[in-house]
């Protein structure tokens, strides 16, 4: 008996600190590169996304960021096809229509990488606002007696 109300006090001193935490997500970037985190723990971009498609507001700036990214990469190539154009062509009158296309696809490459990166904070964003803060179970006095709330 005295066995059994010290193991019932010690499940219930647990269960009212017990306490779950909402996912929430952040992001840290690097040079080229994006760390995604959960709860502190590093996640994968393929984990990200399942986490985000789950939100269809958080979903839709991914896929957004993700488009303005591809433009990025595409601009980048076009400015490498015009810097090659540029070393190879001798001809005196098309130097103005290179260097615009340099200048243009590097305007267009930061611009798109500044607009994919801001997506991908407002769709971590509106994941974590749409994400409770957290939820505990406790011990609290009722009408009735004693008993285990969830709170929200």
């Amino acid at each position: 008996m005295k066995n059994s109300f010290i193991l019932s006090l010690l499940s219930l001193f647990f269960v009212s600190t017990f306490s779950i935490e909402a996912q929430e997500l952040t992001m840290n970037s690097a040079f080229s590169n994006y760390k995604y985190y959960s709860d502190g723990n590093r996640i994968s971009e393929s984990q990200l996304h399942s986490l985000l498609s789950q939100n269809p507001i958080s979903d839709k700036y991914w896929k957004s960021s993700k488009t303005f990214n591809k433009l990025s990469w595409a601009a980048i190539g076009s400015e490498v096809v015009f810097g090659i154009w540029e070393i190879t062509d001798n001809t005196v009158g098309n130097d103005n229509i290179t260097r615009a296309g340099i200048f243009g696809s590097l305007a267009a490459a930061i611009t798109c990488s500044i607009i994919s990166h801001h997506k991908k904070k407002k769709a971590l964003k509106s994941f974590n606002d749409g994400v409770e803060t957290s939820s505990s179970f406790q011990i609290k006095p009722s009408d009735s007696g004693v008993g285990i709330t969830l709170q929200f």
